[in-house]
């Protein structure tokens, strides 16, 4: 939710599912290897020798050539097609998996959710748990209403 206090301050006030990995999350890690990689890893390197076959050369080794050629591709799209593929279709169903597990370890444990308010220049944040997730939904309700009047949502419990 964004909201704007009287003094003209933006804020963000979200949950949180985890906490927030300041400078090591997936955004920042993607984004360093991005800025640090220069792009020759994929350049062709690859020379094209052009073979002289004679006509003297048999139907066997031509055939030959021939299926071995078809099953290096056939091995090349196994390798670069089917299991990559395999492994997406893996990491979907780990995703769902702990997905669930977290919902459910959530419940079960109880494990307080983390509501934070954040200005949009990310100069404060504030940070409040709830147990529970209508707890949570009322706890960041009630702090974006009290920084909409400009009131201090500091007497709600901080982390």
């Amino acid at each position: 939710m964004k909201v704007q206090g009287p003094d003209g301050r933006r804020w963000v006030v979200h949950r949180q599912w985890a906490p927030r990995l300041k400078g090591r999350g997936l955004r920042a890690r993607l984004r360093r290897r991005r800025d640090s990689d220069d792009g020759a890893w994929w350049d062709p390197v690859v020379d094209f020798v052009p073979l002289d076959i004679g006509d003297g050369l048999p139907r066997v080794v031509l055939a030959v050539v021939l299926a071995v050629a078809l099953t290096l591709l056939l091995a090349a799209f196994v390798v670069f097609v089917v299991v990559p593929l395999l492994l997406v279709l893996l990491d979907v169903v780990v995703v769902i998996a702990l997905l669930v597990g977290g919902v459910v370890a959530r419940v079960l444990f109880r494990r307080p959710w983390t509501v934070e308010a954040v200005t949009e220049d990310g100069g404060t944040e504030l940070h409040f748990q709830a147990v529970g997730l209508k707890a949570s939904r009322r706890l960041r309700d009630d702090v974006t209403r009290r920084l909409a009047q400009g009131q201090d949502p500091g007497d709600v419990a901080r982390v």
